[in-house]
């Protein structure tokens, strides 16, 4: 089953990625969309932007649906899952995904399919600092393999066994 937005956001804090002004700023767009939960409404409506209110109101809303808070190794997974969501629907370059996914804590998991992703990161960086001859076609090839890693990353998150 996808994980929802809320699951994302949530994963992003704990990571640190955002901060709890932009989680508010998120709700109100959420609520502007056409959601209406009284929990979401609450952290839209929050005049306190500290990270403890914020994240128990985000914890709160989690709680309404019984989805417990994730974890680092779940967050990680999960912005990871998100960024690979936005590489597939070509919202971000395969290559700057895979950066992303590194700058995001990616190294901080074991999960194979992320830690694949991050070597092709790292082949991507060092591609680009090199003068080699098939440069160009080499970093075609890269970015083929990124999408590759992030659909089967997206899949085994969607269709756990």
């Amino acid at each position: 089953m996808p994980l929802t937005e809320d699951e994302i956001i949530r994963a992003r804090r704990v990571l640190d990625l955002i901060s709890p002004t932009m989680v508010v700023e998120w709700a109100s767009e959420q609520l502007a969309a056409g959601r209406d939960e009284p929990q979401l409404i609450e952290l839209a409506a929050t005049y306190d932007h500290s990270a403890v209110v914020v994240d128990g109101l985000l914890d709160d809303l989690l709680g309404a649906f019984q989805i417990e808070p994730p974890d680092e190794q779940e967050s990680v997974l999960y912005v990871a899952y998100a960024i690979a969501r936005d590489i597939l629907d070509n919202r971000v370059a395969a290559s700057e995904g895979a950066q992303q996914i590194a700058r995001s804590r990616g190294g901080r998991t074991s999960d194979p399919i992320i830690l694949g992703l991050l070597g092709l990161a790292y082949d991507w960086d060092d591609g680009l600092q090199a003068n080699w001859e098939g440069r160009e076609g080499a970093q075609g090839r890269l970015e083929e393999q990124i999408r590759l890693s992030a659909a089967e990353l997206v899949e085994s998150v969607d269709n756990p066994e």
